[in-house]
């Protein structure tokens, strides 16, 4: 087996990066039109880091075992597709792709046709590349991270790398062959972790309360991994312990806490204190748990989502009526009502936009009094207060072809909450009318 390259980097134009020997060639743009059938690496070893965190993006230094099958390989390049996904080829034009090339000086490689890349005869060798920005995606049905890739080199002699600083020079052409293994893994193992956070508080009356919080954290990966911290948004790090506002938290109990694949998912709940909310409004609470693959190494965070609905604390208003006087047994008797409207809420003030009686009509000014109605002190609108009352009264006339006789009118309200809710209170009177001896 031959000896492991080294990896060196350079900037080429401000966009193209390469290292030789390894030298990588990397920027964005499509991968080669590369056909073939054998494979040309043959495993991975020796990675760096041991493992990444899922959806990332990281440099990874590995030690390639390549199997070249026959002499004379010029101008070798290894094309990875940093993008993961299932081609070596890529899937359009928007592709990260990556290349590792060779340094005719440096063994392994020979340098056969004399030119600026490396060639290589036959045998196994230890590649060492690193590869820069790649997506820790993993491979379907496996915890090992997708890197598909493509070798590729000159067959003839005659096509001359000069220089070895640019992606074109390593591009197959008609005296090109290459080959392609679109399900390569490196031993890379890709993390992840599924946070879930519930509320067994859905829902509060205006204006907030107390909210309870449940935080599921559980290890969605193969290796295992310590909780870290736990950071809700907005109420802070209840890993950590009581922030303001919260209490009966049990989370920081879960700070250190070793999580195994397989294992149930660890739980914690706290209480938070939501304030001055308004009916309608969704109060939206983020938790982001961490946790680092146990033993050391980058941290692995995941968030979930809890909201409480604040609802109107919609208490509705009362009216009652009351018969004051009438005057003697007459066919036409003029009888003054009280009329209160009363406002049973302690925090919302109210309107009271109309007054109308079944038997008289409109009792209230400035619209058009009901035709019986005598004298009026009802007016709208009124403004209630919270927990106050509005007194008014008016005279009116009935009339009866009956001298002893039972007189029963309705009184109905329209009132209105500063939050929109509509209601209809209303309230009963009956005068009686005898004769007067």
């Amino acid at each position: 087996m031959g000896a492991g390259a080294s990896a060196d980097q350079r900037s080429i134009d401000g966009e193209r990066r390469l290292h030789a020997g390894g030298v990588h060639v990397g920027g964005r743009r499509r991968h080669p039109e590369l056909h073939g059938q054998r494979r040309q690496i043959s495993e991975a070893t020796s990675v760096f880091p041991s493992t990444c965190v899922a959806g990332t993006r990281f440099d990874l230094t590995a030690t390639f075992e390549t199997v070249v099958t026959a002499n004379s390989r010029y101008d070798v390049g290894f094309w990875f597709n940093t993008e993961g996904g299932d081609s070596a080829r890529g899937s359009g034009g928007l592709d990260e792709c990556s290349i590792s090339a060779l340094t005719p000086a440096l063994s392994p490689s020979t340098n056969l046709d004399g030119d600026a890349c490396g060639d290589l005869n036959a045998g196994t060798y230890a590649l060492t590349f690193t590869i820069e920005d790649v997506l820790c995606e993993a491979a379907e049905g496996t915890n090992e991270l997708r890197l598909p890739n493509c070798t590729s080199w000159h067959n003839k002699a005659g096509t001359v790398c000069s220089p070895n600083t640019s992606v074109f020079e390593f591009f197959p052409d008609t005296k090109s062959k290459c080959v392609c293994d679109d399900t390569f893994t490196v031993p890379v193992e890709v993390v992840s972790l599924g946070v879930v956070k519930t509320t067994t508080t859905p829902t509060l009356v205006e204006p907030g309360g107390t909210a309870t919080y449940e935080v599921r954290i559980e290890n969605t990966s193969d290796v295992n991994v310590e909780i870290v911290s736990i950071i809700d948004a907005p109420f802070g790090d209840v890993g950590a312990g009581n922030p303001p506002g919260v209490s009966a938290n049990t989370c920081p109990s879960l700070i250190g806490v070793v999580l195994e694949p397989d294992d149930p998912p660890a739980i914690c709940t706290f209480s938070a204190q939501i304030e001055n909310g308004a009916p309608g409004v969704q109060f939206e609470d983020v938790v982001t748990a961490c946790v680092a693959p146990e033993g050391g190494g980058e941290a692995i965070c995941d968030s979930d989502t809890a909201v409480v609905l604040i609802t109107d604390a919609a208490v509705p208003p009362t009216l009652t009526k009351t018969a004051v006087s009438t005057q003697n047994c007459q066919i036409q008797v003029d009888a003054v009502y009280t009329v209160s409207v009363r406002n049973n809420s302690t925090l919302d003030s109210m309107q009271l936009q109309a007054l109308v009686d079944d038997q008289f009509g409109n009792i209230a000014t400035p619209g058009t009094l009901g035709p019986r109605v005598v004298s009026t002190t009802c007016s709208v609108p009124q403004t209630i207060a919270a927990n106050a009352t509005y007194n008014c009264s008016f005279t009116g006339r009935i009339t009866s072809n009956q001298c002893d006789f039972t007189h029963i009118d309705r009184v109905t309200g329209t009132v209105r909450d500063d939050d929109g809710v509509i209601s209809s209170p209303f309230d009963t009177a009956e005068v009686t009318v005898v004769t007067t001896p």
